[in-house]
């Protein structure tokens, strides 16, 4: 995982948890990658994270990758994925703007499907 965004981007440290509502929502067919960024200066800061997540093959269906910031609302987002033949994510580095407070932490769940959504 890559930060940029000044001098004291080495300062902003990255913590990956998967909780047990992963491995739920993996029997389900969904998959949740929680990422959490914690900010040890005195300001908020505003930056890019670069994360490169792998998968399965059968585990992330093509297109259905969702990105959400501690709120629950949508954060936009670039791929650069590499694909197994059937056409499921093999691995994919995810570029996306992080909010950081001040003294604090927040986390981003990155949200998928093992199969494509019901039309």
């Amino acid at each position: 995982m890559v930060l940029r965004g000044g001098p004291f981007a080495a300062l902003v440290t990255l913590v990956i948890v998967v909780t047990g509502a992963a491995l739920l929502a993996q029997s389900q067919g969904q998959g949740l990658r929680e990422i959490g960024f914690f900010n040890p200066l005195p300001y908020e800061r505003i930056t890019i994270a670069h994360v490169r997540l792998t998968f399965l093959e059968g585990e992330a269906y093509n297109g259905t990758l969702i990105i959400t910031n501690a709120a629950g609302k949508p954060v936009p987002y670039q791929l650069n994925c590499s694909y197994y033949p059937s056409g499921y994510y093999r691995s994919c580095t995810v570029t996306f703007p992080v909010s950081l407070p001040a003294l604090n932490y927040t986390r981003y769940l990155i949200l998928y499907r093992s199969a494509p959504p019901a039309a």
